[in-house]
């Protein structure tokens, strides 16, 4: 059996991509400690160094704000603000300043009503928690595409 944390983490994503992701800026959204905390452990265990989080979605839009992160992680399920409002007001231009940061939402919700309204909120992927490693090592790799490639050429 793998090793709990970051370590044994390691031994489910590939070695190649770890330092693909130093110096990029992940805000993690979730009221759960728990969910934050397996987050940031699959984060560090990709080589990503500056993790941000926030146990709502009005805290969630404040650090928003002042980090200016290269992603967005955001649980669906949160009290006052869900993901889904916090996406809202994020794609919102006029409201927002950074409405092209992408988001990845996460949810243990799979009904498809729920994957359509993210994608119709602007939402650029959809996890299905429990969160695997691997798959949101790809996903990163896919959002981030533009800014990883510019940062290995240079």
């Amino acid at each position: 059996m793998p090793q709990a944390g970051a370590e044994g983490m390691n031994q489910l994503i590939p070695q190649e991509n770890s330092s693909l992701f130093q110096g990029i800026k992940v805000l993690v959204v979730d009221d759960e400690f728990y969910s934050r905390k397996v987050a940031r452990t699959l984060l560090m265990a990709m080589g990503v160094t500056n993790i941000y989080d926030a146990d709502s979605g009005v805290k969630g839009l404040e650090v928003l704000r002042t980090v200016g992160p290269d992603v967005v992680l955001v649980d669906w399920e949160m009290p006052f603000m869900d993901g889904a409002a916090f996406s809202k007001v994020v794609r919102n231009p006029g409201i927002f300043p950074y409405p092209n940061v992408p988001i990845i939402m996460l949810t243990g919700h799979s009904e498809r009503w729920r994957v359509e309204e993210a994608l119709r909120l602007g939402v650029n992927d959809y996890l299905l928690k429990p969160i695997s490693g691997k798959l949101l090592c790809d996903r990163l790799i896919s959002i981030l595409s533009p800014q990883l490639s510019s940062k290995t050429a240079s």
